[in-house]
């Protein structure tokens, strides 16, 4: 059974993260785009945020999710890495905006330690005072 936001929605994103035990796999364009645009929401939605996001926090959160597993709870501005059935990690997000928000499945081929970004033209839109490009690490 999916779990669903308190709007309803459901908001998985399986993430397929580089560990010893999970594979790599690779995600088509359309997929790859749609986490692109999910990840510069939230990106744009954290340097926005009032205060800076607290560190990871280790919580009992039942799934029946595979480990790696990601779950973002537009609700309780959470993000929750599966470790286990009964356990994951949890940090807190910023959100879309009304309007903006986006849900669905998606897998994540790659991580990268503070990659360059560069804003996608609808959020150049809504914040044209972003540069062309943020380089990894800035806060």
């Amino acid at each position: 059974m999916r779990r669903r936001t308190a709007c309803g929605r459901p908001l998985f994103y399986n993430a397929l993260i580089e560990t010893s035990n999970i594979e790599r796999k690779t995600m088509n364009r359309r997929t790859s785009k749609i986490a692109q645009f999910a990840f510069a929401a939230a990106l744009i939605g954290a340097a926005s945020a009032p205060q800076a996001a607290a560190a990871r926090e280790f919580v009992h959160y039942h799934s029946e999710l595979d480990p790696g597993s990601i779950v973002v709870s537009e609700h309780e501005r959470k993000l929750y890495l599966i470790v286990d059935q009964d356990d994951a990690i949890a940090y807190k997000v910023a959100v879309p905006k009304a309007g903006k928000e986006w849900s669905g499945v998606v897998q994540i081929n790659a991580k990268f330690v503070a990659p360059d970004w560069t804003p996608p033209e609808d959020v150049k839109h809504d914040h044209p005072e972003l540069p062309e490009v943020i380089p990894g690490g800035a806060s």
